[in-house]
């Protein structure tokens, strides 16, 4: 019976042990591929960096919340605005 139980716990410790080797290779496997996929997403974030336009595509002052500081300023600027293209509208129609 001993002579069994020795077996038995032999087979299973190569058991465990090729279990333990494949779980090894799995995460190898994976940590290679995560690898090659943060390669891949840096040469892309270069590439964009590289071929993107250097200037903001926004026409609006960078800094809008300097903007929003006087609201009553804000207002007044929108009046004359809209004053000049009233104007500019009646004067275009004959």
């Amino acid at each position: 019976m001993n002579f069994l139980k020795i077996i038995l716990i032999g087979i299973l410790v190569v058991f465990l042990a090729f279990s333990g080797m494949w779980l090894i290779g799995v995460a190898i496997g994976l940590l290679k591929s995560l690898f090659w996929l943060f390669v891949i997403g840096l040469a892309a974030m270069a590439l964009w960096k590289m071929f993107s336009s250097k200037s903001p595509k926004r026409v609006e002052d960078s800094q809008p919340e300097n903007k929003l500081q006087s609201p009553e300023m804000t207002l007044e600027e929108y009046k004359r605005k809209l004053e000049a293209q009233l104007k500019q509208g009646s004067e275009k129609r004959p």
